[in-house]
């Protein structure tokens, strides 16, 4: 079993159009952010049970997540809800 593909900071293209994401509230805003950061610190305590190439791998998605969360913390900014 190979690496997981890598993860895209892109908007999917279904949610080019920013109207849908107007529409989350505030409390849909940190429930995102939220689950993020808790699959980022999921990550990095199951990391400690695997072997070092695959902690590397688990390391590597627990940063995505939390750039991730950051990022979309930044647009829900921008769109007032956050």
């Amino acid at each position: 079993m190979g690496p997981p593909p890598p993860v895209s900071m892109a908007l999917p293209p279904e949610l080019s159009d920013l109207a849908e994401l107007r529409e989350l509230s505030a409390e849909n805003w940190q429930r995102i952010l939220t689950a993020l950061r808790y699959q980022a610190r999921d990550l990095h305590h199951r990391s400690y049970a695997v072997s070092s190439d695959r902690r590397e791998l688990l390391w590597g998605e627990m940063d995505a997540c939390l750039a991730l969360a950051d990022r979309l913390e930044r647009l829900a900014q921008s769109l007032g809800q956050g």
